[in-house]
């Protein structure tokens, strides 16, 4: 008896495969029973099929190998072997990310280009989006690391240097419907600052770990990720947007400057500091970067989204001494 396969996937991300094998030729068979795993071998359904010899098995998830084998049961209830083992992956989930920036303060910008790739710093991909500072990037891959850098053009059509890059994980199947976004912010808003930061910037690269005299280090930029996860410990997992930067014990343990994650569902509202918003969870893993350089991760329900949006950024203050 032999199987076969041919698969499609479905619009709502979710993959069906219809399956097909030769009739038994004994002249008692009651029914067929397909079993299928995602490890060879390894069987944890099975779908009743009646007399036919095909099905439709549908709901497997998208981007994974299931493996199939099929049986044959008489009227006596007695069961043939398995036939030979056959296997099929579903095809990838895709979904859409949307993106914003901090607009150039020059006055003369004619147009923003977004570049993005699977590789920091090789972005084979270029959308050109107006003077718009958002875009939506469509038919991502679930499960592949995406690096996004921003660049402004003027009317001279002079191009300005790469925003500094920002890193997006992939996305569960989970967000199909709904795109959760971060938003790196570039120029934090800082009251004032100390000769020993010497700019914006610099106190952003110093709190995240680098250099405050070698400028913008792109892979100290913060990144995002879509999980479920129980970070609380209460036993009940969510589904969480988690913003993870690095944050240097040394410039986080001075008074004198505030660091907060901040979250907007729309841009178009007031940013909030997440940590007075309920279900927040922040952990720190102590030195887990480097020596002095600590992993804050901060998991931020996506319940908080708005219209399928959430937005994140880190905002670090300096007070004058």
């Amino acid at each position: 008896m032999a199987l076969a396969g041919f698969g499609f996937s479905s619009a709502v991300g979710a993959a069906d495969v219809g399956l097909a094998w030769d009739a038994n030729p004994e002249t008692d068979i009651a029914k067929y029973q397909l079993s299928y795993g995602t490890s060879p071998g390894q069987y944890t359904q099975v779908k009743e099929v009646g007399r036919d010899t095909r099905t439709l098995v549908t709901n497997l998830e998208a981007g994974r190998t299931y493996y199939f084998a099929v049986s044959a049961v008489n009227y006596a209830g007695m069961q043939s072997d398995l036939s030979a083992e056959v296997s099929y992956q579903t095809p990838p989930l895709y979904f859409n990310l949307n993106l914003a920036w901090n607009p150039n303060p020059e006055t003369d910008i004619s147009a923003y280009r977004l570049s993005y790739g699977t590789s920091s710093g090789q972005y084979n991909q270029v959308v050109d989006v107006g003077r718009d500072t958002r875009a939506t990037v469509s038919n991502l891959e679930q499960g592949k690391t995406y690096y996004f850098v921003v660049t402004a053009v003027n009317y001279a059509g002079m191009a300005s240097d790469p925003s500094s890059e920002l890193i997006y994980n992939g996305a569960p199947a989970s967000a199909v419907a709904s795109s959760y976004t971060l938003l790196e912010q570039d120029s934090p808003s800082v009251s004032s600052l100390s000769s020993v930061y010497g700019s914006q910037l610099d106190l952003m690269n110093s709190y995240l770990g680098g250099d405050s005299a070698g400028g913008v280090d792109a892979s100290l930029s913060p990144t995002a990720s879509h999980v479920t996860a129980d970070p609380d410990g209460d036993g009940v997992k969510e589904s969480y947007l988690v913003f993870s930067y690095r944050r240097t014990q040394l410039v986080a343990s001075d008074s004198s400057i505030a660091a907060s994650v901040e979250v907007s569902g729309d841009l178009a509202s007031d940013w909030q500091d997440s940590s007075r918003l309920r279900g927040v969870v922040e952990l720190v893993e102590a030195n887990a970067a480097a020596p002095g350089v600590d992993i804050v991760r901060v998991y931020l329900p996506t319940s908080l989204a708005t219209n399928g949006r959430l937005f994140a950024r880190l905002a670090v203050t300096k007070q004058a001494p």
